[in-house]
């Protein structure tokens, strides 16, 4: 197994291996795999204006809370991705955004 460390949030990664023998011969490179990196969220501008979106990336086999709040103290859940089974992109919008004055928002990963 092997860590790849330093991979910067909501970025695209492409990766492909290959293996040596006991003799030092190298095998073909695998399939390449794409990564993008969670915890990185994204507010989506659109044609209305009273509709706020949020895009950001999801990890494979887990699932997300959308949760907002207007004083950063109370948070209640919004909505809720499913159990995602690739590593993606995904959106989300707030259609009662325009009710408040001022609204935060914040994901939970489970």
């Amino acid at each position: 197994m092997t860590v790849v460390s330093g991979l910067q949030e909501g970025q695209t990664y492409y990766f492909a291996v290959t293996a040596y023998n006991s003799d030092g011969v190298e095998s073909d490179f695998s399939s390449e795999v794409t990564y993008i990196t969670p915890g990185f969220l994204s507010m989506v501008g659109g044609t209305n204006s009273n509709l706020v979106s949020m895009k950001f990336p999801v990890a494979w086999g887990h699932w997300y809370e959308i949760q907002a709040s207007e004083d950063l103290q109370a948070w209640t859940t919004i909505g809720q991705t499913g159990v995602a089974t690739s590593n993606a992109w995904t959106q989300f919008s707030d259609p009662q955004a325009s009710q408040f004055p001022m609204r935060f928002y914040r994901l939970v990963l489970h």
